[in-house]
């Protein structure tokens, strides 16, 4: 991964902490929280590597995340978390 990738993760993910963090969540939560951004962009990266398919859905893939910004990125990331959630798996 080149440096302006993990640079733009970085940016990513601190900028989705932050929205957590204005929003009043707890530091456990936030914990929480950025692990499973962590995955869902540890599975992008493995799908790509080894070629295997995860069972995530498209719409809630990091690269949808990565696409949003503010409360647009709060209300799809909401979203992922809550159909993810309620999937077995």
């Amino acid at each position: 991964m080149s440096e302006n990738g993990r640079m733009d993760i970085k940016n990513k993910v601190w900028e989705i902490c932050g929205i957590l963090r204005d929003d009043g969540m707890h530091i456990g939560s936030y914990v929480e929280q950025v692990t499973i951004l962590l995955f869902l962009k540890m599975i992008e990266q493995r799908e790509s590597k080894f070629e295997e398919a995860e069972e995530i859905p498209q719409e809630y893939r990091w690269n949808k995340l990565t696409e949003k910004n503010g409360e647009e990125l709060l209300d799809h990331y909401e979203d992922t978390l809550r159909d993810l959630g309620s999937r077995e798996g």
